[in-house]
């Protein structure tokens, strides 16, 4: 297990770690969209449990700050979709790879940002709560981005209640993505180690995050949700294309 890196990486690392937790953070998604890029141009071996390990102690500590906003009712039916996501996508890495789906992914991403943003909306009823958990479980397996079929259904809710509904789901669906990723081989101990160079960027961008949330609840909730949205569509295309 030869895990070493130049100071130069270490920094790029942190800050970029530091600047996607300070975004999911303040948000309630948003990580693997700044990290993910600059993780696997370092080592590839960052994704998907290292960054997977990480973000789990994030989403516990929005958690903690923002629970008493929680749905609970809501958190419910997408971890019920999610599950099922989680097989589907654990099933096709293992068998086919995976490696066209994010770029199928992406597009339906983009589809659903621009509904939104011409009006049309995606309730948080039952069968759209675990639709959304359902591809945001698949995507977190085959693309490490899950946050934003989740995230476009509470795009209109208070921005408290949208950061803590979706750091509740990660916290269940990174235990659910690692019981995964073990089973075919995927987390051990190179991952842990590789998750400790991350954990110092989470902490610090959590604490970043505090102050960003004020500016977040203002109003700005739903144009960010959907700005993120578009973005981890396109940086997803993108990749799959270079």
């Amino acid at each position: 297990m030869n895990i070493t890196f130049s100071p130069v990486e270490l920094v790029v690392l942190f800050v970029a770690v530091s600047l996607g937790s300070t975004l999911q953070g303040a948000l309630g998604y948003g990580l693997a969209l700044v990290v993910s890029p600059i993780l696997l141009m370092i080592d590839p071996r960052f994704i998907p449990a290292p960054l997977t390990i990480a973000a789990f102690i994030l989403v516990i500590l929005v958690t903690i700050r923002d629970r008493q906003a929680l749905d609970f009712l809501g958190l419910k039916w997408a971890l019920l979709g999610m599950i099922f996501g989680m097989m589907a996508g654990t099933y096709i890495l293992d068998r086919f790879g995976g490696e066209h789906f994010p770029m199928i992914f992406s597009v339906f991403i983009l589809l659903a940002v621009f509904v939104s943003a011409v009006g049309i909306r995606f309730p948080p009823r039952r069968s759209v709560l675990t639709l959304a958990g359902f591809f945001s479980g698949l995507m977190g397996i085959l693309a490490t981005i899950a946050g934003p079929p989740m995230a476009l259904v509470y795009q209109d809710a208070p921005g408290k209640q949208l950061r803590a509904t979706l750091s509740g789901f990660f916290i269940i669906g990174t235990i659910l993505a690692l019981f995964s990723l073990s089973t075919i081989g995927r987390f051990g101990l190179q991952e842990i180690v590789l998750a400790g160079v991350l954990i110092p960027g989470i902490l610090v961008g959590f604490l970043l995050s505090k102050q960003v949330t004020p500016w977040v609840d203002r109003g700005y909730t739903r144009p960010a949700v959907l700005a993120i949205a578009a973005i981890s569509a396109i940086i997803i295309l993108v990749s799959q294309v270079w």
